[in-house]
């Protein structure tokens, strides 16, 4: 890892919007903050793809680095 590199866990979640609707994004958390990334559709689909040997959740644990996931 780089010197200058911060691994900051995140997770993919649903969500369900004010409206009701419901959405996938990506969650960082830092201590008590809470930061919301929306992604693409194609983003999300990639990221499902890569981590499908996960446990068949609503949120999957995305924060493993390239070597630990192959």
């Amino acid at each position: 890892m780089n010197s200058n590199s911060i691994n900051i866990p995140c997770t993919l979640e649903q969500r369900i919007s004010k409206s009701g609707n419901p959405y996938m994004c990506l969650v960082a958390r830092i201590g008590e903050y809470e930061k919301v990334i929306f992604m693409e559709q194609s983003e999300i689909v990639l990221a499902k793809y890569m981590f499908a040997s996960e446990k068949a959740t609503s949120k999957l644990n995305i924060s493993k680095s390239t070597s630990e996931t192959n």
